[in-house]
């Protein structure tokens, strides 16, 4: 069985990409939609042999990478508001997550991280 999560975005971007490749009619019928739980959790159960995911889970192998021209990115950006009660908190957050080691953090787990 092959899981994909019909309410997330990735579940959306791979629909979208079976389409594109021009395997979606070849495909489709061999997928089963996941609501209200992670695909991955499936896998890592044993109830599933793979789904397209973009976060890694204990006991799921990642098997590799879509190519370059396929990859779908996801940026998250962070701000402090203006009436921000604990500016400097919030400041050493951003300062953490631009750091080396947030980097390798979450190159640990398959995601690439993007600072200026």
């Amino acid at each position: 069985m092959k899981l994909y999560s019909r309410d997330s975005a990735s579940g959306s971007y791979f629909l979208h990409l079976l389409d594109r490749l021009g395997i979606e009619t070849e495909a489709k019928p061999r997928l089963v939609a996941v609501i209200g739980r992670s695909p991955v959790e499936a896998v890592a159960g044993g109830e599933a042999e793979l789904t397209v995911i973009t976060v890694p889970v204990e006991g799921v192998v990642l098997a590799g990478l879509l190519p370059e021209e396929l990859q779908n990115y996801n940026t998250f950006s962070v701000g402090v508001s203006a009436n921000a009660k604990e500016r400097k908190a919030a400041e050493q957050l951003i300062s953490l997550l631009r750091s080396p080691a947030a980097a390798a953090a979450i190159r640990s787990k398959a995601l690439e991280p993007v600072v200026p």
